[in-house]
């Protein structure tokens, strides 16, 4: 690992580990007020964050990636962000954070596919090691030891597919003096044109008429008050700023790590937090009530994720177009 890509996941590791731990408490605050919180506050608050990293750097417009493209992904992270929301109140921390993991050899099997990049054998080793993972860690919702609705498990599952989309397309379309804090202000604005554009889902979330639901949302986001009986806003203002916060340094940090290397080292790296990240949230003063106990099979999973993390690691990923430096067989198929 270069010293650059050392430098980039030790910071990743310092916020991901509360990321989802903190969204969850802040949907738990917003769970009358979903798609206001994650398809319109959500992109809207990165904007401010963004723009001056954009304009520190005066990159406030980029020429390498064009808008119609940087509305893809923001759509796609759009979409993800939405269906996380609407996914988050029926499943815990602890299958979030190992789920979220299939991302790795979906991104691996499509960056293949479209971006030319080859993976040696510890690659695929590392990769099923995960798979394995996240096998072991759904042994305790098939004997019923982890309540889960089956509703929010498929609605989770189907994130995937926009997620995986966005890490595909950043991969694919970045390039090397494309400036990372323009890029995600772009994504932001897209992003939340795409979550304002939605607005007929609250109709299908919510009985409150569509102004009286803007106006109860905001006032439980940004006055910490309830106004419906089952509304719970306390400290809602305060979980958003930290998840925001923590949101845009990860994005950051994302668009470096796939800039210098590639999007699916970016995920096996993200997959070290998650022992760190189900540890925290097994109490519930931390996780809420998304909170879930520790169990063998997820002490299990965690050994799992951290040795298929330290094999997947052992040696560099190569673009095809480098194939002359690899030092051992690939495990590629040609196609004549």
């Amino acid at each position: 690992m270069h010293k650059k890509t050392l430098i980039l996941t030790l910071l990743l590791l310092l916020f991901t580990p509360f990321d989802y731990i903190i969204f969850l408490r802040w949907l738990d605050g917003m769970k009358n007020y979903e798609w206001l919180a994650s398809s319109v506050i959500y992109p809207l608050i990165h904007i401010p964050y963004f723009l001056a990293g954009t304009l520190y750097y005066n990159k406030l417009f980029i020429k390498e990636v064009s808008q119609k493209k940087l509305m893809i992904i923001g759509m796609s992270d759009g979409l993800n962000a939405l269906l996380i929301s609407l996914a988050a109140p029926n499943i815990s921390i602890l299958l979030i954070s190992i789920l979220n993991r299939l991302t790795i050899p979906l991104v691996q099997l499509l960056s293949f596919i479209f971006l030319d990049r080859r993976y040696k054998k510890n690659h695929y080793l590392g990769v099923h090691l995960t798979l394995i993972a996240v096998l072991v860690s759904f042994i305790p919702v098939f004997d019923k030891s982890e309540t889960t609705k089956i509703s929010g498990l498929l609605i989770y599952l189907s994130s995937l597919i926009p997620n995986v989309t966005s890490y595909i397309l950043k991969e694919k379309w970045i390039q090397k003096k494309t400036n990372e804090w323009s890029m995600n202000l772009w994504i932001a604005i897209w992003q939340s044109i795409f979550g304002l554009l939605l607005f007929p889902v609250v109709f299908w979330t919510s009985y409150l008429s569509f102004f009286t639901y803007i106006k109860n949302g905001l006032t439980c986001q940004f006055l910490d008050r309830n106004i419906n009986p089952n509304d719970n806003c306390n400290y809602n203002l305060l979980f958003m700023l930290l998840y925001q916060f923590i949101s845009c340094s990860i994005n950051i940090l994302q668009l470096l790590i796939i800039k210098s290397e590639s999007s699916t080292l970016y995920n096996i790296i993200y997959t070290v937090k998650v022992p760190i990240q189900i540890i925290l949230s097994s109490f519930k003063s931390i996780g809420g009530e998304a909170y879930s106990k520790l169990n063998w099979y997820s002490v299990l999973s965690f050994i799992l994720i951290i040795i298929s993390t330290i094999v997947y690691t052992y040696k560099d990923e190569i673009k095809l177009n480098n194939l002359n430096e690899m030092d051992e067989p690939l495990l590629d198929i040609n196609v004549n």
